[in-house]
Protein backbone atom coordinates (compact mmCIF):
# COMPACT_ATOMS: atom_id res chain seq x y z
CA UNK A 1 0.00 0.00 0.00
CA UNK A 2 1.60 3.00 -1.22
CA UNK A 3 1.22 6.22 0.37
CA UNK A 4 1.88 8.49 -2.70
CA UNK A 5 -1.19 6.60 -4.69
CA UNK A 6 -4.11 8.29 -2.88
CA UNK A 7 -1.48 11.46 -1.32
CA UNK A 8 -0.25 13.77 -4.58
CA UNK A 9 1.03 16.53 -3.17
CA UNK A 10 4.64 16.26 -2.19
CA UNK A 11 4.19 18.53 0.62
CA UNK A 12 1.08 18.27 2.04
CA UNK A 13 1.09 18.16 5.88
CA UNK A 14 -0.46 15.04 6.36
CA UNK A 15 1.67 13.24 3.73
CA UNK A 16 4.88 14.61 5.90
CA UNK A 17 3.48 13.68 9.16
CA UNK A 18 2.68 9.91 8.23
CA UNK A 19 6.42 9.59 7.06
CA UNK A 20 8.51 10.86 9.77
CA UNK A 21 5.72 8.38 12.26
CA UNK A 22 6.66 5.44 10.51
CA UNK A 23 3.71 4.59 9.99
CA UNK A 24 4.00 3.54 6.49
CA UNK A 25 6.06 0.85 7.20
CA UNK A 26 4.32 -0.69 9.65
CA UNK A 27 0.97 -0.04 7.39
CA UNK A 28 3.13 -2.18 4.92
CA UNK A 29 4.53 -5.39 7.56
CA UNK A 30 0.65 -5.43 8.66
CA UNK A 31 -0.53 -5.44 4.73
CA UNK A 32 2.31 -7.93 3.74
CA UNK A 33 1.57 -10.18 7.03
CA UNK A 34 -2.29 -10.52 6.33
CA UNK A 35 -2.19 -10.94 2.64
CA UNK A 36 -1.05 -13.95 0.02
CA UNK A 37 1.72 -13.34 -2.25
CA UNK A 38 -0.25 -12.52 -5.73
CA UNK A 39 3.40 -14.02 -7.10
CA UNK A 40 3.47 -16.66 -9.66
CA UNK A 41 5.45 -19.95 -8.36
CA UNK A 42 8.64 -20.52 -9.24
CA UNK A 43 7.80 -24.23 -10.37
CA UNK A 44 7.87 -27.53 -9.22
CA UNK A 45 10.71 -29.13 -6.97
CA UNK A 46 12.69 -30.50 -10.40
CA UNK A 47 12.36 -26.60 -11.20
CA UNK A 48 13.69 -25.60 -8.10
CA UNK A 49 16.96 -28.74 -8.13
CA UNK A 50 17.45 -27.59 -11.65
CA UNK A 51 18.10 -24.04 -10.45
CA UNK A 52 20.15 -24.99 -7.88
CA UNK A 53 22.25 -26.60 -10.03
CA UNK A 54 22.54 -24.27 -12.34
CA UNK A 55 23.68 -21.66 -9.73
CA UNK A 56 26.50 -23.96 -8.23
CA UNK A 57 27.71 -24.89 -11.67
CA UNK A 58 27.81 -20.58 -12.87
CA UNK A 59 28.82 -18.67 -9.16
CA UNK A 60 32.11 -19.31 -8.46
CA UNK A 61 33.44 -18.62 -11.35
CA UNK A 62 31.74 -14.87 -11.55
CA UNK A 63 33.21 -14.22 -7.98
CA UNK A 64 36.65 -13.50 -10.03
CA UNK A 65 34.97 -12.29 -13.41
CA UNK A 66 38.13 -10.91 -14.24
CA UNK A 67 39.87 -14.33 -14.37
CA UNK A 68 37.12 -16.25 -15.86
CA UNK A 69 36.15 -13.51 -18.54
CA UNK A 70 32.13 -13.92 -19.93
CA UNK A 71 31.27 -13.11 -23.39
CA UNK A 72 28.30 -11.14 -21.76
CA UNK A 73 28.74 -8.31 -19.07
CA UNK A 74 26.21 -6.24 -17.12
CA UNK A 75 26.06 -2.76 -18.40
CA UNK A 76 26.39 -1.39 -14.54
CA UNK A 77 25.56 2.25 -14.62
CA UNK A 78 29.34 3.50 -14.55
CA UNK A 79 29.81 1.43 -17.61
CA UNK A 80 26.56 2.65 -19.31
CA UNK A 81 27.57 6.29 -18.58
CA UNK A 82 31.07 5.49 -19.61
CA UNK A 83 30.12 4.84 -23.01
CA UNK A 84 27.04 7.24 -23.56
CA UNK A 85 29.44 10.10 -22.81
CA UNK A 86 32.23 8.77 -24.64
CA UNK A 87 30.47 7.73 -28.15
CA UNK A 88 31.94 10.21 -30.20
CA UNK A 89 35.48 11.00 -28.58
CA UNK A 90 38.17 8.86 -27.07
CA UNK A 91 38.15 8.95 -23.29
CA UNK A 92 40.51 10.79 -21.15
CA UNK A 93 39.32 10.13 -17.84
CA UNK A 94 40.12 8.15 -14.59
CA UNK A 95 37.69 5.13 -13.55
CA UNK A 96 37.58 5.49 -9.64
CA UNK A 97 36.16 1.83 -7.42
CA UNK A 98 37.28 -0.30 -4.48
CA UNK A 99 39.21 -3.47 -4.82
CA UNK A 100 36.12 -5.81 -5.87
CA UNK A 101 34.15 -3.32 -7.57
CA UNK A 102 34.75 -4.47 -10.78
CA UNK A 103 37.97 -2.56 -12.45
CA UNK A 104 39.88 -5.51 -13.68
CA UNK A 105 37.13 -6.97 -14.76
CA UNK A 106 36.36 -3.86 -17.05
CA UNK A 107 39.93 -3.40 -17.53
CA UNK A 108 40.35 -6.95 -19.07
CA UNK A 109 36.48 -6.17 -20.88
CA UNK A 110 38.44 -3.31 -22.65
CA UNK A 111 41.43 -5.04 -24.11
CA UNK A 112 39.13 -7.88 -24.83
CA UNK A 113 36.88 -5.92 -27.16
CA UNK A 114 40.45 -4.32 -29.29
CA UNK A 115 38.69 -1.03 -30.16
CA UNK A 116 36.45 1.66 -28.43
CA UNK A 117 33.74 0.86 -31.35
CA UNK A 118 33.59 -2.52 -30.36
CA UNK A 119 33.49 -1.88 -26.78
CA UNK A 120 30.63 0.74 -27.30
CA UNK A 121 28.33 -1.52 -29.55
CA UNK A 122 28.61 -4.27 -26.22
CA UNK A 123 27.52 -1.33 -23.75
CA UNK A 124 24.98 0.68 -25.87
CA UNK A 125 21.84 0.39 -27.91
CA UNK A 126 23.28 -0.40 -32.01
CA UNK A 127 20.31 2.73 -33.43
CA UNK A 128 23.44 4.96 -32.99
CA UNK A 129 26.76 2.44 -34.19
CA UNK A 130 27.05 4.68 -37.26
CA UNK A 131 28.10 7.36 -35.05
CA UNK A 132 30.78 5.58 -32.79
CA UNK A 133 33.87 6.50 -32.22
CA UNK A 134 36.71 4.37 -33.51
CA UNK A 135 40.17 4.22 -31.52
CA UNK A 136 42.77 0.94 -31.11
CA UNK A 137 42.40 0.04 -27.09
CA UNK A 138 45.89 -0.66 -25.59
CA UNK A 139 47.01 -1.81 -21.87
CA UNK A 140 50.24 0.17 -21.04
CA UNK A 141 50.44 -1.28 -17.43
CA UNK A 142 48.85 -4.47 -16.09
CA UNK A 143 47.58 -6.24 -12.89
CA UNK A 144 49.54 -9.02 -11.63
CA UNK A 145 46.40 -11.31 -11.96
CA UNK A 146 46.41 -11.02 -15.75
CA UNK A 147 48.99 -14.07 -16.79
CA UNK A 148 49.48 -13.08 -20.68
CA UNK A 149 51.16 -9.92 -21.19
CA UNK A 150 52.88 -8.69 -23.94
CA UNK A 151 56.40 -8.45 -24.31
CA UNK A 152 57.10 -4.86 -24.54
CA UNK A 153 55.29 -4.35 -20.83
CA UNK A 154 57.47 -6.92 -19.63
CA UNK A 155 61.10 -6.59 -20.97
CA UNK A 156 60.66 -2.32 -21.55
CA UNK A 157 57.97 -0.49 -19.87
CA UNK A 158 57.73 -2.27 -16.67
CA UNK A 159 61.45 -2.13 -16.41
CA UNK A 160 61.73 1.15 -17.02
CA UNK A 161 59.15 2.39 -14.75
CA UNK A 162 60.47 0.65 -11.49
CA UNK A 163 64.41 1.80 -13.02
CA UNK A 164 62.49 5.37 -12.87
CA UNK A 165 61.39 5.16 -9.74
CA UNK A 166 64.97 5.20 -8.24
CA UNK A 167 65.40 8.98 -9.00
CA UNK A 168 64.35 11.99 -7.93
CA UNK A 169 61.88 13.03 -10.45
CA UNK A 170 59.46 16.04 -10.67
CA UNK A 171 56.04 15.93 -11.45
CA UNK A 172 56.80 17.13 -15.20
CA UNK A 173 59.22 14.61 -15.60
CA UNK A 174 57.13 11.68 -14.31
CA UNK A 175 54.69 12.92 -17.01
CA UNK A 176 57.59 12.34 -19.86
CA UNK A 177 57.92 9.47 -18.11
CA UNK A 178 54.36 8.30 -18.78
CA UNK A 179 54.56 9.85 -22.09
CA UNK A 180 56.86 7.49 -23.25
CA UNK A 181 55.83 4.36 -22.53
CA UNK A 182 52.05 5.18 -23.55
CA UNK A 183 54.54 5.81 -27.16
CA UNK A 184 56.17 2.61 -26.68
CA UNK A 185 53.44 0.60 -25.68
CA UNK A 186 51.96 1.44 -29.37
CA UNK A 187 55.07 0.04 -30.68
CA UNK A 188 56.80 3.96 -31.32
CA UNK A 189 60.08 4.50 -30.99
CA UNK A 190 59.99 1.08 -28.57
CA UNK A 191 63.21 1.99 -25.89
CA UNK A 192 63.31 5.74 -26.82
CA UNK A 193 63.56 8.69 -24.39
CA UNK A 194 61.01 11.63 -25.40
CA UNK A 195 59.47 8.89 -27.85
CA UNK A 196 56.16 9.65 -26.30
CA UNK A 197 55.77 14.07 -27.29
CA UNK A 198 56.70 12.92 -30.89
CA UNK A 199 53.94 9.90 -30.91
CA UNK A 200 51.56 12.60 -29.58
CA UNK A 201 52.10 15.06 -32.01
CA UNK A 202 52.36 12.57 -35.29
CA UNK A 203 48.94 11.55 -34.26
CA UNK A 204 47.68 14.83 -34.59
CA UNK A 205 48.20 14.26 -38.54
CA UNK A 206 46.91 10.81 -38.79
CA UNK A 207 43.68 8.90 -38.97
CA UNK A 208 44.55 6.32 -35.88
CA UNK A 209 43.12 6.70 -32.50
CA UNK A 210 44.44 5.35 -29.81
CA UNK A 211 42.89 4.67 -26.31
CA UNK A 212 46.06 3.72 -23.63
CA UNK A 213 44.39 1.78 -20.26
CA UNK A 214 46.50 1.73 -16.93
CA UNK A 215 45.50 -1.13 -14.23
CA UNK A 216 47.68 -2.73 -11.45
CA UNK A 217 49.59 0.44 -10.14
CA UNK A 218 48.99 -0.74 -6.57
CA UNK A 219 51.23 -3.67 -7.58
CA UNK A 220 53.63 -1.23 -9.23
CA UNK A 221 53.68 1.02 -6.52
CA UNK A 222 52.63 -1.01 -3.09
CA UNK A 223 53.99 1.97 -1.17
CA UNK A 224 52.29 4.72 -2.01
CA UNK A 225 50.93 5.58 1.26
CA UNK A 226 54.43 6.06 2.61
CA UNK A 227 57.02 6.64 -0.50
CA UNK A 228 56.92 10.46 -2.38
CA UNK A 229 58.35 9.09 -5.63
CA UNK A 230 55.48 6.96 -6.08
CA UNK A 231 53.00 8.98 -4.97
CA UNK A 232 54.45 11.80 -7.57
CA UNK A 233 54.33 9.27 -9.97
CA UNK A 234 50.77 8.63 -9.73
CA UNK A 235 49.46 12.16 -9.61
CA UNK A 236 50.97 12.52 -12.58
CA UNK A 237 49.42 9.77 -14.31
CA UNK A 238 46.46 10.37 -12.59
CA UNK A 239 45.96 14.48 -13.26
CA UNK A 240 49.17 15.63 -15.41
CA UNK A 241 49.00 13.55 -18.33
CA UNK A 242 45.19 13.37 -18.82
CA UNK A 243 45.54 17.34 -18.77
CA UNK A 244 48.58 17.72 -20.55
CA UNK A 245 46.52 15.48 -23.66
CA UNK A 246 43.72 17.20 -23.00
CA UNK A 247 45.03 20.25 -24.67
CA UNK A 248 46.50 19.37 -27.94
CA UNK A 249 44.98 20.21 -30.86
CA UNK A 250 43.31 17.25 -32.73
CA UNK A 251 44.40 14.72 -30.25
CA UNK A 252 43.73 11.33 -31.32
CA UNK A 253 44.63 9.72 -27.60
CA UNK A 254 43.20 9.22 -24.68
CA UNK A 255 44.11 7.78 -21.28
CA UNK A 256 42.13 6.08 -18.79
CA UNK A 257 43.81 5.04 -15.53
CA UNK A 258 42.10 2.53 -13.06
CA UNK A 259 42.81 3.49 -9.64
CA UNK A 260 41.34 2.57 -6.42
CA UNK A 261 39.53 5.20 -4.23
CA UNK A 262 41.41 4.95 -1.01
CA UNK A 263 44.72 5.20 -2.87
CA UNK A 264 43.60 8.91 -3.91
CA UNK A 265 43.47 9.84 -0.14
CA UNK A 266 47.59 9.65 -0.47
CA UNK A 267 48.26 10.79 -4.24
CA UNK A 268 45.85 13.75 -4.71
CA UNK A 269 46.52 15.67 -1.70
CA UNK A 270 44.76 19.39 -2.89
CA UNK A 271 41.41 19.16 -4.32
CA UNK A 272 40.58 15.95 -3.74
CA UNK A 273 36.81 17.15 -4.10
CA UNK A 274 36.80 18.46 -6.96
CA UNK A 275 39.13 15.28 -8.75
CA UNK A 276 35.92 12.99 -7.34
CA UNK A 277 33.48 15.24 -8.73
CA UNK A 278 35.21 15.03 -11.98
CA UNK A 279 34.97 11.28 -12.13
CA UNK A 280 31.75 10.64 -10.63
CA UNK A 281 29.80 9.53 -13.12
CA UNK A 282 32.07 6.59 -13.81
CA UNK A 283 33.30 5.64 -10.52
CA UNK A 284 32.47 1.84 -9.65
CA UNK A 285 30.04 2.49 -6.87
CA UNK A 286 27.59 0.14 -6.17
CA UNK A 287 24.08 1.16 -4.78
CA UNK A 288 21.45 -0.91 -3.14
CA UNK A 289 19.30 -0.80 -6.93
CA UNK A 290 22.56 -1.05 -8.60
CA UNK A 291 23.60 -4.51 -6.86
CA UNK A 292 19.31 -5.97 -7.11
CA UNK A 293 20.43 -5.23 -10.94
CA UNK A 294 23.32 -6.79 -10.83
CA UNK A 295 21.73 -10.44 -8.96
CA UNK A 296 18.70 -10.12 -11.25
CA UNK A 297 20.80 -9.91 -14.40
CA UNK A 298 22.79 -12.87 -13.10
CA UNK A 299 19.82 -15.13 -12.51
CA UNK A 300 17.99 -14.25 -15.85
CA UNK A 301 21.31 -14.20 -18.55
CA UNK A 302 22.37 -17.70 -17.01
CA UNK A 303 18.92 -18.75 -16.91
CA UNK A 304 19.14 -19.73 -13.53
CA UNK A 305 15.32 -19.20 -13.42
CA UNK A 306 13.00 -16.87 -15.26
CA UNK A 307 12.20 -13.59 -13.61
CA UNK A 308 8.95 -13.04 -13.41
CA UNK A 309 7.68 -9.47 -14.93
CA UNK A 310 11.18 -8.64 -15.87
CA UNK A 311 13.07 -9.48 -18.97
CA UNK A 312 17.11 -8.85 -19.49
CA UNK A 313 16.05 -5.36 -21.11
CA UNK A 314 14.03 -4.42 -18.24
CA UNK A 315 16.59 -5.29 -15.47
CA UNK A 316 18.40 -1.45 -16.30
CA UNK A 317 15.41 -0.02 -15.72
CA UNK A 318 13.71 -1.13 -13.03
CA UNK A 319 13.32 0.54 -9.61
CA UNK A 320 14.70 -1.47 -6.30
CA UNK A 321 10.52 -2.46 -5.36
CA UNK A 322 10.59 -4.49 -8.52
CA UNK A 323 13.90 -5.93 -8.37
CA UNK A 324 12.79 -6.73 -4.46
CA UNK A 325 9.58 -8.80 -5.91
CA UNK A 326 11.41 -10.35 -8.83
CA UNK A 327 14.09 -11.99 -6.62
CA UNK A 328 11.66 -13.69 -3.67
CA UNK A 329 12.12 -16.51 -5.67
CA UNK A 330 15.92 -16.80 -5.21
CA UNK A 331 16.00 -16.01 -1.43
CA UNK A 332 12.17 -15.46 -0.56
CA UNK A 333 10.13 -12.58 1.11
CA UNK A 334 11.41 -12.67 4.12
CA UNK A 335 14.26 -15.13 5.99
CA UNK A 336 11.44 -17.24 7.39
CA UNK A 337 7.81 -17.69 5.84
CA UNK A 338 5.50 -14.58 4.22
CA UNK A 339 3.63 -14.66 7.36
CA UNK A 340 6.55 -14.84 9.45
CA UNK A 341 8.20 -11.59 11.59
CA UNK A 342 11.35 -12.27 10.08
CA UNK A 343 13.76 -9.21 8.39
CA UNK A 344 12.99 -8.81 4.19
CA UNK A 345 15.01 -11.09 2.69
CA UNK A 346 16.31 -8.52 0.28
CA UNK A 347 17.07 -5.38 2.61
CA UNK A 348 18.46 -7.73 5.23
CA UNK A 349 21.10 -9.11 2.86
CA UNK A 350 22.06 -5.69 1.77
CA UNK A 351 22.42 -4.49 5.04
CA UNK A 352 24.93 -7.07 6.03
CA UNK A 353 26.78 -6.51 3.12
CA UNK A 354 27.04 -3.35 3.15
CA UNK A 355 29.72 -1.20 5.25
CA UNK A 356 28.07 2.07 7.39
CA UNK A 357 29.28 4.19 3.75
CA UNK A 358 25.97 2.20 2.14
CA UNK A 359 28.56 0.70 0.01
CA UNK A 360 28.50 -2.83 -1.49
CA UNK A 361 30.98 -4.09 -3.25
CA UNK A 362 30.46 -6.84 -6.36
CA UNK A 363 32.66 -9.12 -5.73
CA UNK A 364 31.56 -9.91 -2.07
CA UNK A 365 27.50 -9.83 -3.81
CA UNK A 366 28.70 -12.83 -5.98
CA UNK A 367 30.99 -14.55 -3.50
CA UNK A 368 27.86 -14.28 -1.33
CA UNK A 369 25.84 -15.86 -3.92
CA UNK A 370 28.21 -18.70 -4.51
CA UNK A 371 28.83 -19.35 -0.55
CA UNK A 372 24.98 -19.61 -0.21
CA UNK A 373 23.77 -22.13 -2.95
CA UNK A 374 27.46 -23.97 -2.08
CA UNK A 375 25.49 -24.66 1.82
CA UNK A 376 22.26 -25.34 0.54
CA UNK A 377 23.60 -27.77 -1.93
CA UNK A 378 25.53 -29.02 1.53
CA UNK A 379 21.84 -29.54 2.95
CA UNK A 380 19.69 -32.84 2.69
CA UNK A 381 16.39 -30.65 2.58
CA UNK A 382 15.36 -27.31 0.73
CA UNK A 383 12.58 -25.28 0.72
CA UNK A 384 9.79 -25.71 -2.05
CA UNK A 385 9.43 -21.78 -2.20
CA UNK A 386 12.64 -20.37 -3.10
CA UNK A 387 16.07 -21.59 -4.41
CA UNK A 388 17.93 -20.63 -1.11
CA UNK A 389 16.42 -21.53 2.00
CA UNK A 390 17.40 -18.77 5.32
CA UNK A 391 19.73 -21.06 7.13
CA UNK A 392 22.13 -21.20 4.19
CA UNK A 393 21.66 -17.63 3.13
CA UNK A 394 23.06 -16.83 7.28
CA UNK A 395 25.63 -19.46 7.01
CA UNK A 396 27.09 -18.13 4.10
CA UNK A 397 27.90 -14.52 5.73
CA UNK A 398 30.72 -16.07 7.98
CA UNK A 399 32.85 -17.36 5.12
CA UNK A 400 32.14 -13.70 3.01
CA UNK A 401 32.92 -11.74 5.79
CA UNK A 402 36.06 -13.98 6.28
CA UNK A 403 37.33 -13.62 2.45
CA UNK A 404 36.07 -9.47 2.92
CA UNK A 405 38.45 -8.98 5.68
CA UNK A 406 41.50 -10.94 4.66
CA UNK A 407 41.20 -9.13 1.23
CA UNK A 408 41.00 -5.73 2.86
CA UNK A 409 44.02 -6.22 5.03
CA UNK A 410 46.25 -7.69 1.81
CA UNK A 411 44.90 -4.50 -0.89
CA UNK A 412 45.84 -1.99 2.47
CA UNK A 413 49.01 -4.11 3.77
CA UNK A 414 51.54 -2.52 5.35
CA UNK A 415 49.60 1.07 5.64
CA UNK A 416 47.57 2.42 8.33
CA UNK A 417 44.54 1.15 8.07
CA UNK A 418 45.60 -2.31 8.08
CA UNK A 419 47.51 -1.60 11.00
CA UNK A 420 44.28 -0.66 12.76
CA UNK A 421 42.23 -3.13 11.53
CA UNK A 422 44.95 -5.94 12.79
CA UNK A 423 44.39 -3.98 16.10
CA UNK A 424 40.74 -4.17 16.20
CA UNK A 425 41.19 -8.17 14.90
CA UNK A 426 43.32 -8.85 17.88
CA UNK A 427 40.94 -7.29 20.60
CA UNK A 428 38.09 -9.49 19.33
CA UNK A 429 37.71 -11.91 22.03
CA UNK A 430 37.64 -8.51 24.79
CA UNK A 431 34.82 -6.54 22.95
CA UNK A 432 31.30 -6.79 22.46
CA UNK A 433 29.42 -4.24 20.04
CA UNK A 434 28.24 -2.29 20.24
CA UNK A 435 29.74 -0.15 22.97
CA UNK A 436 30.01 3.15 24.32
CA UNK A 437 33.92 3.27 24.30
CA UNK A 438 36.97 1.05 22.21
CA UNK A 439 39.64 1.74 24.63
CA UNK A 440 43.03 -0.44 22.56
CA UNK A 441 42.46 2.80 19.83
CA UNK A 442 43.46 5.92 19.51
CA UNK A 443 40.49 8.74 18.58
CA UNK A 444 42.09 9.47 15.53
CA UNK A 445 42.49 5.18 14.59
CA UNK A 446 38.02 4.94 15.48
CA UNK A 447 38.33 8.02 13.12
CA UNK A 448 40.14 5.96 10.65
CA UNK A 449 37.84 3.28 10.98
CA UNK A 450 34.63 5.40 10.97
CA UNK A 451 35.99 7.16 7.57
CA UNK A 452 35.83 3.26 5.74
CA UNK A 453 32.55 2.70 7.15
CA UNK A 454 33.84 0.01 9.14
CA UNK A 455 32.38 1.84 12.49
CA UNK A 456 29.20 3.94 12.99
CA UNK A 457 28.65 6.00 16.14
CA UNK A 458 24.85 6.12 17.14
CA UNK A 459 23.37 7.63 20.01
CA UNK A 460 26.21 7.57 21.77
CA UNK A 461 27.38 3.90 20.88
CA UNK A 462 29.37 2.51 18.21
CA UNK A 463 28.29 -0.19 16.04
CA UNK A 464 30.14 -2.74 13.41
CA UNK A 465 29.61 -3.28 9.69
CA UNK A 466 28.37 -7.01 9.83
CA UNK A 467 30.75 -8.33 7.44
CA UNK A 468 33.83 -6.95 9.56
CA UNK A 469 32.94 -8.20 13.05
CA UNK A 470 31.85 -11.77 11.40
CA UNK A 471 35.32 -11.92 9.93
CA UNK A 472 37.14 -10.97 12.99
CA UNK A 473 34.76 -13.09 14.91
CA UNK A 474 33.74 -10.49 17.54
CA UNK A 475 30.72 -11.59 19.75
CA UNK A 476 27.74 -9.28 19.73
CA UNK A 477 25.64 -7.94 22.32
CA UNK A 478 22.02 -8.75 22.98
CA UNK A 479 19.25 -8.43 20.94
CA UNK A 480 19.12 -8.24 16.95
CA UNK A 481 22.62 -6.94 14.68
CA UNK A 482 21.65 -3.37 13.72
CA UNK A 483 22.64 -2.86 10.02
CA UNK A 484 20.90 0.33 9.36
CA UNK A 485 20.51 3.55 10.84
Amino acid sequence: MQLNNYIKNPSHPLKTAIEKSGFQEGLNDLVEYFSVSTSKSIGTPDDLEGSRKRMLDVLPDLIYAEKHLPDHFYRSNAIRSLAAKNRTRIPNLVIIGAKGSGKTFLFRQLLRSENWRSFLSQSLPTTEEVHYQEGEIIAVTYPEQVEEKPATWVKQVKPYLIRMLSKDLNIDEWRAVWLDVIAWSCNFEIDKEGAGIKFLNEQTNTSASYLLIFDGLEDLFPNYFENEQQQIALKSLLQDVPSYISVIPNSKVGVMPFIRRDILEHVIKQNLGQFLDRYKDYELKWDRTEALRLVAWIMNHYEIYLLLGINDQDILKSSEEQLTDALNQLWGRKLGSDQSREARSAKKILNILSNFNDEVQSRDLVRFLAEAIKKEMESSTHPDDRILSPRAIRDAFLDVGKEKLDEVKQENRGNRYERVLKKLEDSSSSIKFPTEQIDFLTNEEVSLLVDQGVLKKFNSRYYIAELFRLGMGIDRGKGKVKTDF
